[in-house]
């Protein structure tokens, strides 16, 4: 009897995380085409060189990580470092999939460097939500 409320504990507490991780994961690849497309405007206009290109890329991934783990932070309401550091696994599988097929199934050296720099960005992003949440006072009079 207790497992099998145990059990359906589990399948409710996944259903809860599963909606936010969804949503964070969204919000995550917004901001990624977001600011990738504002990259490219900016090389465009500005006549950069495209060697600038990967490092926008890393940028617009980075803070898409940031953006991302802020988001699941703030809906779990627990522990930055840990929503954070799950909310940037499935950003993460798309991006490198993404980076994957666009150079053709190359593994290039800066997915290599991507993929920590995207774990702490995202841990990050869960810290910076966790530590600005609302603190309710109240009064003593």
């Amino acid at each position: 009897m207790k497992n099998a409320k145990k059990s359906a504990n589990h399948i409710k507490t996944g259903r809860k995380m599963a909606v936010p991780l969804l949503i964070s994961f969204i919000s995550g690849l917004a901001a990624f085409f977001i600011l990738i497309s504002l990259c490219s405007l900016l090389t465009v206009k500005q006549d950069l060189s495209f060697d600038s290109m990967p490092f926008m890329l890393m940028f617009s991934c980075i803070m898409s990580a940031v953006v991302s783990g802020f988001i699941l932070a703030r809906a779990l309401e627990i522990k930055g470092l840990l929503a954070g550091s799950i909310a940037v696994l499935p950003l993460l599988l798309a991006l490198v999939s993404l980076l994957l097929y666009m150079s053709g199934g190359v593994l290039s050296p800066m997915i290599y460097l991507l993929a920590p720099l995207m774990l702490i960005a995202g841990a990050s992003g869960g810290i910076i939500s966790a530590n600005s949440r609302r603190v309710n006072f109240k009064r003593k009079r």
